[in-house]
């Protein structure tokens, strides 16, 4: 991870997050985010912190840990679940998954969140 912080690795990042962007695409609009949490990457404690997060919650197989098994907890309390209809991170259906295993919740989404532009 030291070696994100090479600029020949900076730059060919940053042409890659250009060429992504190009094909208006949920992770070209994110590219900037993106390049922000690599630049990071080089500092010791903050590759710590993402390197911690990410065994904590993450292997092979993907995210492992969810709110299912204390979704429960939330019973009896006023609970709004926001979500955007297109968002490109968490989709809706993990949305529709929280507000269905929390009982008296209510479920907003808002359908254009997240959604390409077709302008510029």
């Amino acid at each position: 991870m030291p070696l994100f912080g090479l600029p020949p690795i900076r730059l060919a990042g940053r042409m890659a997050a250009d060429a992504i962007r190009q094909f208006n695409t949920a992770l070209g609009r994110d590219a900037e985010e993106l390049l922000a949490v690599f630049r990071l990457l080089p500092d010791t404690s903050a590759r710590r912190a993402i390197l911690r997060t990410l065994r904590s919650g993450v292997d092979w197989r993907g995210q492992v840990i969810t709110m299912l098994d204390r979704a429960y907890l939330a019973e009896g309390l006023p609970t709004l679940v926001i979500w955007g209809g297109h968002d490109a991170v968490i989709p809706l259906g993990h949305g529709r998954l929280a507000h269905a295993a929390m009982p008296g919740s209510e479920l907003e989404i808002f359908d254009e969140a997240g959604a390409l532009s077709t302008s510029h």
